[in-house]
């Protein structure tokens, strides 16, 4: 449908489960995948993180590091296990600070998530300079 595809899933017998790990190392998020069963799969791992840590393109100066890509997209065969991996992009300015992101694993119409963080001096944000960000961002992109 214009220019995407679409497909349903309908699995007969047993549900398969897949195998899902995520461990976080300096400069990356590394999502480890093993489908168990006897059918490949496909799905998407997506990356749901705060503020400070999208693009710098979209927030500007609030962008403290930048992880991406944002989504991945896989299949996996039988049997077959495969890493994917986020970049974590710090800038020489970069200042040790606290942050996580969640990993989204969509297989199948299902939904499966993992956590990783890294933790640092606190930092908090006030909703209008979240806000503010988020509006920045959106009249960056317009441009």
């Amino acid at each position: 449908h214009n220019g995407q595809e679409f497909q349903d899933v309908l699995e007969i017998g047993s549900v398969i489960i897949p195998e899902f790990a995520l461990q976080k190392t300096k400069d990356k998020i590394i999502a480890a995948i093993k489908n168990p069963g006897e059918e490949s799969i496909e799905g998407e791992i997506a990356i749901a993180s705060p503020i400070e840590t999208w693009l710098e393109n979209c927030v500007g100066s609030y962008s403290l590091l930048e992880i991406s890509p944002r989504t991945i997209g896989f299949s996996l065969l039988p049997k077959e296990k495969r890493d994917f991996q986020f970049l974590i992009r710090r800038d020489k300015n970069y200042i040790q600070t606290s942050w996580w992101a969640v990993a989204k694993f969509m297989i199948n119409g299902r939904i499966y998530l993992k956590k990783v963080e890294e933790k640092g001096p606190s930092h908090l944000w006030n909703r209008r300079k979240m806000f503010e960000a988020i509006k920045e961002g959106k009249r960056r992109l317009k441009s």
